[in-house]
């Protein structure tokens, strides 16, 4: 079906020139003419400025006419043929919305039915409102008989596209019983025995209609389109579309059909050469702009795809062509979860679409989902199913629920549709390694690498599993492999440099990094490491230096500017500078996302949610359905206490992703803070029903059940749960979580009892040492502690927590033993070296200065662990050092009064009295807001003394 059709059955006019320079000089030429006679028209009558824009379009002169319509408009709004004029042309132009809007208008101002039902009918087909169409006007008949015959063929079209094939029939013999003749509507049966598998019949009859009228544009568009059916060669394809063109240079389906011919023979050149054509005649066609975006992803340039779509969109949200180009841009900028709704709606729009479930389905994975990938490609894995994508799609699902014996099934099934598919066969033989099948599975691995002598699926899934198994030289030969197939490419010697530092060689790994660099100088990946091993080496000037030249190279590099920010946070610089850095690259890529979405994390992180909130509302001006832009700006509005905004937020983020369980997760919570106990239920509940095994929706609904003093239906939520998963912990641990909230020590240690006898404990073994201590059951919780540290001495959550319980309890020594316990197994444990750091301070004991530097090395972004380290220069008699670190953790968190009032205490240690009285004063207008004020009211006394 085109995508934009005249309704007055008007061919190719002689005076257009058939060669594209001449016609875009033809359209400058008459845009002047119009430009012109507008200025002198203020004295003509309304009709004659209404048969000027008409002559414009007789002249094919769109632009031209369209400019002097709006004109005519402005000074006269009620004027009905204008109304239907300018409609007519907004349809054309394809903005079918646009075009409604005028038309209906056209009706109210008593235009007749004949002149605008046809062309209403066809705005609101060309925006997907079939149902809309033959709701409204089915039983509507039109006295003059082609007025009657164009409507009731585009109501044929509604009732064909909405399954309804015998209305179509019906409506479509009424078109012909009009106007026996009538090319729309027998070009319509051809295309209506075509879908019922009569291909052959349906070409006979355009051949019948081109023999009779051989000028029709869209008769010889239907010809390619049923050739390309019957597998013809493309070169009677192009034929058939290029003579459409020559009868209508501007035939945007016979331009579109081109495009996609070309793109299917991997002739892209041919392919932009064909879009340039179109943009010439079509600039703001929305067919012309998803071209855009389409060969932009054929570029690899995403964001510039993006942004096309998320433009085209807005005003065609249910175009499925146009949600699956949107889709597939998200999958490629790792943001899943737009993805994800983009693609339901296409499912939703067009269930047998297998593009769109296979993307949906993609989505879901990406979201670690893979009940829901199941659920959506279930149609497309039935038992004669031949869709092998499909299959291993639904068998990765599979195996990332642990279901490893029905994803090998699929596999098998996949590889015997395409058994000489490498992506298929790599899949098969991971799944098998996973099964335990080690020596055959990479036996098929090394296989597949070496016969593959195109794709590097295989090279790279062997060179994993080698280091899964730290076989670190037989990863190396793999990666050799793989750089005789890809000599120029930067990533085999990217992959060996991460090798090498593994094995600790980092000079190796340098030469290898840069290697990589010497085959792209801008491979994101080795300047990242390189700039790694710069600052292990203390050289943070030389890694800022990359990335600066990247920048300079390339001023639109996002993640450039992202590595630039993380380095200042490391580096000790405040908030601010942080966030200049990050607005630095907004200012040169406004629309992406990812710079955005670094922004925003880095307020909140920083706790400055009224700039989070700032910026996703900045943000969300350039990207209006960016998901996770709406879910952290409901996360600030939260954080700031507007839980009025969080509940319009969230309930956008409802409406835009409704299938997705967080966004009701994101309402809950956002209903909880404005107290709306009823609403979070339901919207705990529809959650739930989207995902019935959803842990936090489940802690929500029994935390909610406490709060309304309902702490047995806290309980049944609990046991609920425990009946659907009883072989898993999560429903035991979470009575025991309902009953330590009611501080029912004893009851709550019998149901953690149970969770710890069942599989993946979570954080039951901390919760049960708590309620046994506060149950008065100190003697069986220290002998639990002992006997989980020595099963289970790695792990470093309960090790902490038991250093916490100690720190608690007074007990400094056995604190710090704990915190060193954890450190023995990960020694770059940041809290652990801020809290060893902090004990060693109270004990006076040496060492405390190396663990808390040690500490803010580790997570620079601190203010906690910056706190400490102050604490400790300052001890060790470095008072200017303390003075910097404190005024960088203040930085970070400006409105902590804690920090606030250390820094303070160090201002008055290095005698800087106006500053230390500045920041005291700040804090005492706190009042009861600060619990410290004793102290400030004692340093400010003591001030006044000196």
């Amino acid at each position: 079906m085109p995508a934009s059709q005249s309704t007055s059955g008007a061919s190719r006019h002689a005076g257009v020139p058939p060669a594209v320079a001449r016609h875009a000089l033809a359209v400058l030429l008459a845009l002047m003419l119009a430009a012109v006679a507008l200025l002198a028209g203020c004295g003509r009558s309304p009709a004659d400025r209404l048969a000027q824009a008409r002559t414009l379009l007789e002249r094919q002169d769109r632009p031209g006419a369209l400019l002097a319509v709006k004109a005519l408009l402005q000074e006269r709004p009620d004027l009905a043929e204008a109304r239907l004029l300018l409609g007519q042309l907004l349809l054309e132009r394809g903005e079918p919305a646009a075009a409604e809007a005028e038309l209906r208008r056209a009706l109210e101002l008593r235009q007749p039915s004949e002149n605008v039902l046809p062309l209403l009918a066809r705005a609101l087909l060309q925006s997907n409102q079939a149902a809309k169409l033959v709701a409204q006007y089915d039983r509507a008949n039109l006295a003059a008989p082609v007025a009657q015959a164009q409507f009731k063929t585009t109501l044929a079209e509604a009732h064909a596209g909405l399954g309804d094939a015998d209305s179509a029939r019906n409506s479509l013999a009424r078109a012909l019983a009009a106007v026996p003749s009538y090319a729309p509507a027998l070009l319509l049966r051809a295309r209506m025995a075509a879908l019922a598998g009569d291909v052959p019949g349906a070409l006979e009859q355009v051949k019948a209609l081109l023999a009779a009228s051989p000028g029709s544009a869209d008769a010889w568009v239907l010809q390619g389109d049923l050739l390309k059916r019957q597998k013809a060669e493309p070169a009677a394809l192009m034929a058939a579309y290029r003579q459409a063109l020559a009868l209508k240079p501007d035939h945007v389906s016979a331009h579109t059909a081109l495009i996609a011919l070309y793109l299917t023979l991997h002739d892209v050149p041919a392919a932009r050469a064909q879009h340039d054509a179109m943009r010439k005649l079509l600039p703001q066609h929305p067919q012309t702009l998803l071209f855009d975006g389409q060969l932009a992803l054929l570029a690899d340039d995403a964001v510039k795809a993006r942004g096309v779509f998320q433009q085209l969109l807005r005003g065609a949200p249910n175009n499925l062509q146009l949600l699956l180009s949107a889709a597939t841009a998200e999958l490629r900028l790792k943001a899943p979860g737009q993805a994800e709704a983009l693609a339901a709606r296409a499912v939703q729009l067009a269930p047998g679409s297998a593009n769109a479930r296979r993307l949906s389905a993609q989505a879901n994975l990406a979201l670690g989902q893979p009940a829901r990938a199941l659920a959506v490609l279930e149609p497309l894995i039935g038992a004669q199913t031949t869709d092998a994508m499909a299959l291993t799609m639904a068998a990765q699902a599979r195996l990332l629920a642990g279901d490893v014996g029905p994803a090998t099934a699929l596999f098998q099934r996949a590889a015997k549709l395409q058994p000489d598919n490498p992506k298929i066969r790599t899949a098969l033989a991971l799944s098998n390694l996973q099964r335990g099948q080690e020596e055959s599975a990479l036996a098929e691995l090394q296989r597949v690498a070496a016969s593959d002598t195109q794709g590097d699926t295989a090279d790279l899934a062997l060179i994993a599993a080698q280091l899964n198994r730290r076989a670190f030289d037989a990863a190396l030969q793999a990666i050799t492999a793989l750089q005789r197939k890809q000599p120029e490419a930067p990533l085999p010697a990217q992959l060996r440099g991460q090798v090498l530092m593994v094995k600790r060689d980092t000079a190796g790994a340098r030469a290898a990094f840069e290697q990589a660099l010497s085959k792209d100088a801008d491979y994101f990946p080795a300047v990242a490491a390189l700039a790694g091993l710069d600052l292990a080496d203390h050289h943070a000037d030389t890694a800022r230096a990359r990335f600066d030249a990247m920048i300079k190279r390339n001023p639109r590099n996002a993640p450039a500017y992202i590595a630039l920010a993380e380095l200042d946070m490391r580096g000790g610089a405040g908030r601010d500078v942080v966030a200049a850095t990050l607005g630095a690259g907004i200012q040169a890529i406004p629309e992406d996302a990812s710079l955005r979405l670094a922004l925003v994390s880095h307020h909140l992180v920083t706790a400055n949610p009224k700039a989070a909130a700032a910026a996703a509302q900045a943000a969300l001006v350039q990207l209006p359905d960016n998901l996770e832009l709406l879910a952290r700006l409901g996360q600030a509005q939260l954080q700031i206490g507007d839980s009025r905004q969080a509940l319009t937020t969230f309930g956008r983020l409802v409406t835009l992703q409704g299938k997705a369980p967080a966004s009701h997760l994101g309402l809950a919570e956002a209903q909880l803070a404005a107290d709306d106990l009823d609403g979070a239920s339901r919207s705990l509940k529809r959650a739930l029903e989207l995902e019935p095994e959803l842990l936090q929706a489940r802690r929500m609904q029994a935390m909610l059940a406490l709060r309304q003093r309902q702490p047995e239906q806290a309980l049944a939520v609990a046991r609920q749960l425990q009946k659907q998963r009883p072989t898993l912990a999560a429903g035991f641990l979470l009575e025991g979580e309902v009953l330590i909230a009611q501080k029912r020590w004893q009851p709550a240690v019998v149901a953690l009892r149970q969770a710890m006898a069942k599989t993946d404990p979570q954080q039951t073994p901390l919760r049960l040492h708590h309620a046994l201590v506060k149950s008065g059951q100190a003697a069986e919780a220290e002998a639990m502690a002992t006997s989980w540290t020595q099963a289970h001495p790695r792990d470093l959550l309960f090790l902490f927590h038991l250093g916490d319980e100690a720190l608690v309890r007074g007990d400094h020594a056995q604190a710090e033993a704990r915190y060193r316990a954890v450190l023995a197994v990960n020694p770059e444990h940041a809290l652990a070296l801020n809290n060893v750091a902090w004990l060693l301070l109270q004990q006076k004991k040496p060492d405390a200065l190396a663990y808390a530097e040690r500490a803010v090395k580790a997570a620079p972004d601190q203010p906690s662990l910056r706190d400490t380290l102050a604490q400790a220069l300052a001890a060790a008699g470095r008072l200017p050092q303390a003075l910097e670190m404190q005024k960088g953790a203040v930085a970070l968190r400006p409105d902590d009064p804690g920090l606030r009032l250390g820094l303070a205490n160090y201002y008055i240690q290095a005698n800087e009295k106006k500053l230390a009285r500045a920041e005291l004063e700040r804090l005492a207008l706190l009042g009861d807001r600060f619990g410290r004020q004793a102290e400030v009211a004692a340093a400010l006394k003591a001030l006044r003394g000196r």
